[in-house]
């Protein structure tokens, strides 16, 4: 009576007891805790590793924060400094309004060879758009006289939103002064086509401490302009021996500095930190698309996927600065097996993937002007030599005769000594270039097609500026230059109207 009265059946098993549902419950708690500990166990490591990171940059002093980077770009008064005195022109130095003169640089793509002079119309189109730019010209004469410059920057929280505005008008700034030292050349006046390269140069270093990757690309394209803008002003006639000096000088100071390449990794691994710290704090959300368009936030799925993005993210950093140290010849190689590892990467770091450039490539252009300027700097000597002796030196070995290891080696051939060729024309220094491959000194590509070689050419005196181009001016240059004269004009005159 009393098992009746408790309830109980004797001979039930207890495990009966449980009803499906609890059944149910229980193994939805113990699936949960098993999708839930690796999930924990991938936030707790990609925070320990990250602050590993972490740790080894502050350890080494580089830098981390914007504030670190601006302390290293440091500060010049308002009063000294030529970055200030172009910002008020950059309304006035739209790189979209040049209109299709015979540029010089960029540039595959000019209108006439090297020593070869433009013809009168040419130059007249030329002076036709300088007029409308006198002002500009002297105050960016004014600014790069200063000797340096830092551009103000206003850092966006999450770094990539940065905004940079002045690196347009800068390489408009420099093609601007290109086109004033060509015209001066071809007018005679070379100690003033001299004058204007070196404020290309002074304009270029008003970058040269931006951290960032774009900054630096564009300090190098437009240094390789003014160089090649020496080049051909020298293809016209024979400056004086004292600017010769002053640009070997001021080159001699870029050639082996790689020291810029690895500001400006440091830079961009801070922008990067940045960018990670803004996703943590939920301010951005790296985004994947969704089934039916929809999107949701890898954040929002993934436990610790920003932690182990960003320790990730400062690993692979960590070898590339190291790869930035070394020398250039060095340097490249290391970056293009480094940027090779990529398809190694785990599947969770796809964010890595996504921020990751290719650092080979920006390591490459940056090379790529290193030796542009080793090249300028030779023959800068080489040129000096023939006014001190007559003649071209047989090899770099009698040109370099008082110091053999000032000889330029080649980073894009394993450090070998750069090439250099004498003809009955002039002559060439260079290197092979990224392809590797000798071209004979090929430093002029087609249309639109990068130089195979790398290089910097003197051509004899008598053949300076010895032939005229009969390239004619085409009408759309001088309606271009019209609708800057007048841009109200819907339809500009033809230079042939009254």
């Amino acid at each position: 009576m009393g098992m009746k009265a408790s309830g109980v059946h004797p001979s039930r098993n207890p495990r009966e007891r449980w009803s499906w549902r609890r059944r149910f419950v229980v193994a939805l708690a113990v699936l949960a805790i098993l999708l839930a500990l690796p999930s924990w166990v991938l936030h707790r490591a990609g925070r320990i590793r990250r602050q590993s990171e972490i740790d080894a940059i502050r350890a080494a002093g580089e830098p981390m924060t914007f504030e670190d980077l601006d302390a290293l770009r440091g500060s010049i008064p308002d009063a000294q400094n030529a970055a200030r005195r172009i910002v008020p022109l950059f309304d006035r130095l739209d790189a979209h309004e040049l209109p299709p003169l015979p540029v010089v640089g960029g540039g595959h793509g000019l209108w006439s060879e090297l020593g070869v002079r433009y013809n009168a119309e040419m130059i007249g189109a030329i002076e036709a758009f300088l007029e409308m730019r006198q002002e500009v010209l002297a105050e960016l004469h004014a600014a790069a006289a200063l000797g340096r410059g830092v551009f103000p920057i206003e850092w966006a929280d999450d770094g990539f939103s940065t905004l940079l505005p002045h690196l347009s008008p800068v390489r408009a700034a420099s093609k601007l002064l290109g086109l004033e030292a060509m015209v001066r050349a071809h007018r005679g006046n070379m100690d003033g086509a001299m004058a204007s390269c070196e404020s290309m140069f002074g304009v270029a270093a008003c970058i040269e401490n931006e951290p960032f990757l774009v900054s630096l690309l564009v300090r190098c394209a437009c240094e390789s302009l003014a160089i090649e803008t020496v080049q051909r002003v020298l293809a016209l006639g024979e400056p004086d021996e004292a600017w010769l000096r002053t640009f070997h000088t001021r080159l001699q100071r870029l050639g082996d500095d790689n020291a810029l390449l690895l500001q400006t990794f440091f830079g961009e691994r801070a922008i990067v930190m940045a960018f990670f710290s803004s996703a943590r704090a939920g301010a951005v959300s790296p985004m994947t698309p969704g089934i039916g368009g929809s999107q949701i936030s890898i954040m929002q799925v993934v436990p610790g996927f920003v932690d182990l993005n960003e320790q990730k993210y400062l690993q692979i950093m960590r070898a590339r600065c190291d790869a930035a140290r070394l020398p250039l010849g060095e340097a490249w190689p290391r970056m293009k097996e480094l940027d090779g590892e990529f398809a190694n990467l785990w599947f969770y770091h796809v964010l890595t993937r996504m921020i990751l450039p290719s650092f080979s490539r920006v390591t490459e252009m940056y090379v790529r002007g290193r030796v542009h300027v080793r090249a300028a700097v030779a023959g800068i000597e080489i040129e000096l030599y023939r006014r001190a002796n007559g003649r071209w030196p047989a090899t770099l070995e009698e040109a370099f005769a008082d110091d053999p290891a000032r000889i330029p080696l080649d980073p894009f051939n394993a450090n070998a000594p750069m090439r250099y060729i004498v003809d009955e024309t002039g002559c060439t220094i260079y290197s092979v270039g990224p392809d590797e491959t000798d071209d004979g000194g090929a430093i002029e590509g087609a249309s639109s097609t990068p130089p195979n070689d790398i290089g910097f050419r003197l051509l004899s005196p008598p053949l300076r500026g010895a032939t005229v181009t009969t390239q004619p001016v085409d009408k759309a240059v001088w309606e271009a230059i019209e609708a800057l004269r007048s841009p109200t004009t819907t339809q500009p005159p033809s230079p042939d109207a009254p």
